[in-house]
């Protein structure tokens, strides 16, 4: 039976009834076209032949009236070339725009870590030696004013303004027992708040490889966007070319 293909309008001879284009190359690109028309929001199922796959019309898409008939214009086809080409160019920018973000939160994440090394390895670490010392020990080192002006002025006798275990431990030093309580105290609530900066540093540290994460998955998405798009305009070109 004779037809007239829905594209071209070529008028050919086929042996099927719901036969709707004349070849292969007609009918991919009249559902190309199709697809186009879909995605600018001007589907409309009667437009479409009988044995198309898409005769149910997309939810949320606004309906118009197209004309698939006739042929695929070449300005037409070099102007989808150079809108897909802006496509690939803007998804470029933006994945640039992407890594110089993961760049500055790496960064800022190796800032995080150095302060928590920093903290727990040095500060932390000296306060707890400090608590290790024997009374004694702990008020010559950091409370024992005299004997330190007596050491910078180089006087030999200095060694004698060292407080010794025995002289802590009599009734008249309960004073400087209470000041190296109160020191002990002191350091003790230091390492607390060295303890909570550290936590709020990790969590930081976790919100940051959440946000380079996500980072990630934007760029992925932006590749394949990219690879898709290139493949729509070899498949242009070859419209183009044959």
């Amino acid at each position: 039976m004779k037809k007239q293909c829905m594209l071209c309008s070529t008028e050919v001879d086929t042996k099927r009834t719901d036969a709707n284009y004349c070849s292969e190359k007609c009918r991919s690109k009249a559902n190309y076209l199709i697809r186009m028309k879909k995605a600018n929001g001007e589907y409309s199922p009667v437009n479409l032949p009988d044995n198309s796959s898409h005769n149910e019309p997309i939810k949320g898409v606004k309906n118009k009236k197209i004309e698939v008939n006739g042929t695929l214009q070449i300005d037409e086809i070099c102007q989808m070339i150079t809108n897909t080409e802006r496509t690939i160019a803007n998804n470029c920018a933006e994945n640039t725009a992407l890594k110089a973000q993961i760049t500055e939160l790496s960064a800022q994440k190796s800032r995080f870590c150095s302060k928590i090394f920093e903290i727990k390895e040095i500060k932390t670490k000296k306060l707890e030696a400090i608590l290790q010392l024997s009374d004694a020990d702990l008020y010559n080192t950091y409370l024992n004013g005299e004997y330190k002006k007596a050491v910078k002025i180089n006087n030999t006798l200095a060694d004698f303004k060292l407080i010794t275990p025995h002289k802590l431990s009599l009734e008249s030093s309960s004073n400087l027992v209470f000041k190296i309580n109160q020191y002990r105290l002191k350091v003790k609530n230091l390492i607390i708040a060295h303890n909570s900066e550290v936590s709020k540093l990790n969590q930081q540290i976790l919100d940051t490889e959440s946000s380079i994460k996500n980072l990630n998955k934007s760029i992925d998405e932006n590749n394949a966007s990219i690879r898709f798009n290139q493949t729509r305009i070899m498949r242009l070109e070859q419209l183009l070319s044959g």
